[in-house]
């Protein structure tokens, strides 16, 4: 089977992950020739182009907002001449995040070959419908200037064009979108982390490295700071548990519409003495840090697979934080056990109670402060939230090792490889 990979870009992040545990785990099992077709190729991608070459087109990079309608005719073209001649070559085109609205060019041209018969696997991560200013994108382009309906571009009525989702929650809102079930397979994230250390001398040189207090324990949230993984709901936690945990977030946001954010993040973090170490990646490898931390963090308010939730485990190291049930819906089903997630972080901002992650920056920083300055602020804020009385609280090492069992046994690339490949005999009329 020929397989043609399809992305915007390969820089570090979840998607780009996951193609590199495609090509292993697909490479290990033979009977598929892979190509991966990309807008971006960074000089530190891990695939071995022996196993699965890079092809690189400008044309799928992230398309520009601002292109006049002569250069966005001229653009669509030259995507459909080269997708056209990728699917010449190959008998599925396996594109990565289409519907996201990233490209709305490149949506609009594979659907146009999947009417003309292509097979076309449509992996879903993230959703346009979750991003308002995305979703808007993909209307102007798509139905105002190509006069096309948008629902039947993302959601083509045709037998050769397939869906593949991270979890049950997201085959739910396809089958609300209009999809038939035949044509939506349910294919969760591999999850792998390697690690053999130990892990009290690797907090040592962690807190040596970082200027910290080794007597605390340390929190880490393993991700990029962009906006909707709600760091302020971190930054509250730091300010109340500051005396009993030391708080670093691994990287900064590489998209130029989060860093305004984050750097006010970062400002405000200065200005307040709030002791939050940002962009620890920078100076410890991940694969250093998850293992030696006590806790790893998600504060996010949305996620696709929500690998954050799995891969800590791995390392030996227990997940706290904000539960987002369309993720941790099949992980539990699956067996996986979280003890220290809450589902609500309850606050009052302007006499009224909120869930702290649904405020804007602005009015979250308000609360924050307010917790500084006003003594009973926190009191009230603990009232409110049992969870807070238990968050840090060692997890049991049988815990540990049992969720380590669970991810092997259910998350494994293996798994995850032979999945795939018979999604790829089915739709090829090989199986």
């Amino acid at each position: 089977m020929r397989i043609a990979i399809i992305h915007h870009h390969l820089h570090p992040g979840g998607v780009t992950r996951i193609i590199e545990s495609q090509v292993n785990s697909l490479y290990s099992l033979g009977n598929c020739e892979l190509t991966i077709h990309t807008g971006e190729l960074p000089q530190y991608f891990s695939v071995n182009e022996a196993v699965a070459p890079v092809f690189v087109s400008e044309f799928l990079q992230y398309l520009p907002a601002d292109l006049s309608g002569e250069m966005m005719q001229d653009r669509f073209q030259k995507i459909v001449r080269y997708l056209d001649e990728v699917a010449g070559h190959h008998d599925i085109l396996h594109v990565h995040n289409l519907n996201l609205g990233k490209n709305p060019l490149l949506t609009l041209a594979v659907y146009q070959l999947a009417k003309q018969g292509v097979v076309v696997i449509n992996h879903c991560h993230d959703f346009a419908e979750d991003r308002p200013q995305n979703h808007a994108f993909l209307n102007a382009v798509i139905q105002d200037f190509f006069r096309e309906k948008l629902s039947d571009v993302l959601y083509p009525p045709l037998s050769n064009y397939h869906y593949l989702v991270l979890t049950s929650q997201e085959h739910k809102r396809l089958s609300t979108y209009g999809v038939n079930q035949n044509r939506i397979s349910l294919l969760p994230n591999p999850v792998t982390f390697s690690v053999n250390i130990n892990k009290q001398l690797h907090k040592e040189m962690i807190t040596g490295s970082l200027g910290i207090n080794h007597a605390l324990k340390i929190c880490l949230y393993p991700v990029r700071a962009i906006h909707r993984k709600n760091i302020g709901e971190f930054i509250l936690l730091s300010v109340l548990f500051r005396d009993r945990a030391s708080w670093l977030i691994t990287q900064a946001p590489q998209n130029p519409l989060e860093i305004p954010e984050y750097k006010r993040w970062k400002e405000f973090c200065r200005t307040y003495n709030i002791p939050v170490v940002f962009e620890a990646g920078n100076k410890i490898d991940i694969y250093d840090l998850m293992p030696a931390v006590d806790f790893c963090i998600t504060t996010s308010i949305r996620e696709g697979f929500g690998m954050a939730f799995m891969e800590p485990w791995l390392a030996g190291t227990p997940v706290i934080g904000r539960n987002l049930e369309n993720c941790t819906t099949d992980m539990i089903r699956n067996g996986m056990r979280f003890s220290l997630l809450y589902d609500r972080f309850s606050v009052t901002f302007k006499g009224e109670k909120k869930d702290f992650g649904h405020l804007n920056p602005q009015q979250q920083q308000q609360i924050i402060k307010d917790v500084i300055i006003e003594p009973g602020i926190k009191e009230e804020i603990y009232a409110l939230n049992d969870f807070l009385k238990k968050f840090l609280e060692p997890v049991k090492q049988e815990i540990i090792t049992y969720n380590q069992l669970v991810i092997h046994e259910k998350y494994s690339p293996e798994n995850y490889g032979k999945e795939l490949h018979g999604i790829y005999q089915k739709l090829s009329g090989r199986a």
